[in-house]
């Protein structure tokens, strides 16, 4: 009789485990049905005109003191994107990565002393960049997102300045759909970045580094048209401005003294994009 109780217990032991095993295999398939994995891809056309200023003071030279030097870049530059959102009911995280080829350009310089001579030149330089981003957002009102996140980005200029931005921002997406197929969102964004310089080849600074804060924000607008299969077309246009503003103490220029320089430097990206998701 004991061996029987014995053995009773032990099926209805092994029969509670196995039902047990099977509403967690049936919990973890509906998290796991639940969850959705969008990719998408695009290519990019980017208009990009950035502008960098220089300017001295300090150094007890009438020559030197009030001398600036101004870079442009005004060109285009092609580049791909690749992005990963994982959505799980309203909660949205997501990562971005561009990354661009190396486009010729060049350099206008213009070098005005402080008493008031001017010199211009032009140097080439092939123009590259990348960026990263990662982001974590939710839905509100199945047609409003907000999201914040990091990013970190380079821009290279051949030998001429190499400009990095990283820190954080905060969005909002607002969506409109047109029937089944169709959307329009709209998208908003501020950044608050830190951000350095690495200037090279001055005509007046030995090469320096020169670290800062930048700010700005983003505009955008994407069209979206659904096709069979999760699969769907896009159309993106996005614009976004950047200032920055640092200086630094005991530069050795050109002239032999020291003294201060401060940098001004505006970033502008426009951006046209075709993509597909799925």
């Amino acid at each position: 009789m004991i061996l029987y109780i014995t053995v009773s217990r032990l099926i209805f032991i092994c029969a509670l485990c196995i039902v047990s095993n099977i509403a967690q295999a049936e919990v973890e398939m509906e998290l796991i049905e639940d969850i959705q994995v969008l990719t998408n891809i695009s290519v990019d056309v980017t208009a990009i005109d950035i502008s960098i200023e220089e300017s001295f003071s300090n150094s007890g030279n009438p020559t030197w003191d009030g001398s600036t030097e101004k870079r442009t870049i005004d060109t285009t530059s092609a580049s791909s994107t690749l992005g990963v959102n994982v959505i799980k009911g309203r909660l949205n995280i997501g990562m971005t990565a561009l990354i661009s080829g190396v486009e010729p350009s060049n350099v206008d310089g213009q070098t005005v002393l402080g008493g008031g001579s001017m010199t211009t030149n032009s140097v080439d330089a092939d123009i590259s960049r990348t960026n990263y981003s990662f982001l974590a957002g939710y839905t509100f009102y199945d047609n409003w997102l907000g999201y914040g996140g990091y990013c970190f980005s380079t821009i290279q200029a051949g030998s001429t300045f190499t400009f990095e931005d990283k820190g954080i921002f905060l969005g909002a997406k607002y969506s409109h759909r047109f029937g089944a197929s169709s959307s329009l969102t709209f998208n908003a964004a501020y950044a608050k970045l830190s951000s350095s310089i690495e200037l090279k080849n001055n005509s007046l600074l030995n090469n320096y580094q020169i670290d800062g804060d930048s700010d700005g924000v983003s505009l955008g607008a994407t069209w979206l048209y659904s096709l069979d299969r999760g699969r769907s077309f896009y159309v993106r246009i996005t614009h976004s401005i950047m200032d920055f503003s640092g200086s630094k103490h005991g530069v050795s220029p050109a002239l032999s003294t020291i003294g201060d320089v401060s940098v001004n430097a505006e970033q502008k990206y426009t951006t046209f994009s075709l993509g597909m998701g799925f």
